[in-house]
């Protein structure tokens, strides 16, 4: 059974992409909002209020950059989409220390 149109295994074990990335995304995020589901049922945590607007945009965003970092898996290899990825955590907070002056404890920087 495949799960998704547009990625496919072939006999050496490499994925090829067939076409829309976005079958990909979208799996993913279904599985996870399936799996908190499950944990909020089986109480792992619980639910607290929440602005829908910031999670809403939030969630957005996420989708888009889920996307176009799958998208990315078709034109760069598997090392450098890691790189990348990895890239993110320090961009960000080098981002929001310059431009919304943000101060992050010396225990999350090491």
């Amino acid at each position: 059974m495949r799960l998704s149109p547009s990625w496919q295994g072939n006999l050496d074990g490499h994925v090829v992409s067939h076409g829309n990335p976005a079958t990909l995304t979208s799996w993913h995020l279904l599985v996870t909002f399936c799996s908190l589901h499950v944990a909020l049922w089986m109480k792992f945590f619980e639910h607290k209020p929440f602005d829908s607007r910031a999670v809403m945009g939030f969630g957005i965003l996420n989708g888009i950059s889920i996307g176009l970092l799958n998208l990315s898996l078709g034109f760069n290899s598997v090392g450098f989409y890691q790189m990348t990825k990895l890239a993110i955590i320090p961009c960000t907070v080098l981002l929001e220390t310059l431009f919304f002056s943000k101060q992050f404890s010396q225990l999350c920087v090491y």
